[in-house]
């Protein structure tokens, strides 16, 4: 069954499905390749064992905003685990705001942590009204625990 779509960029434009209606409002922009934009499954550390690995580490980076725990992989990209719980952050809105500021800080720095896997909590009481103050935490940390990979 075809629709209209009422969406003001694309105004009169039929299409049957949710698909073609992003196609045809030309999300996602075409000069941001896919495999760059996502976090990647490859990428996300996963099983409690990984977890435990990197929490026994003593590489570790902190302020009054996060705590990173770094250990070294042997793989040639890095791996990030979040541990974000509502002890820390009650509201579900302000813990997926932080997870998704840190995995799109990962992301952009995914060059100088290769090697690594990370685990990053965030400290209580976090003023998340301050998302530059987040970043900037967030890219000392990488910095700091990029040059410590030679620790076991």
């Amino acid at each position: 069954m075809d629709s209209v779509c009422a969406c003001a960029h694309v105004q009169g434009v039929k299409s049957s499905s949710p698909g073609e209606r992003r196609a045809a409002s030309g999300w996602p922009p075409e000069n941001v390749a896919a495999e760059t934009a996502h976090f990647q499954k490859h990428q996300r550390l996963s099983r409690p064992s990984e977890f435990q690995r990197v929490f026994k580490t003593r590489s570790r980076s902190s302020d009054n905003l996060f705590l990173v725990l770094a250990s070294e992989n042997g793989l040639p990209h890095s791996r990030l685990g979040l541990a974000v719980s509502k002890e820390k952050l009650r509201k579900a809105v302000s813990r997926n705001i932080v997870k998704r500021l840190v995995r799109e800080s990962f992301r952009t720095n995914a060059n100088i942590l290769a090697g690594l896997d990370l685990v990053v909590l965030p400290q209580k009481k976090i003023d998340l009204s301050d998302r530059r103050a987040l970043r900037d935490s967030l890219n000392l940390h990488w910095r700091k625990v990029s040059g410590c990979k030679n620790f076991s």
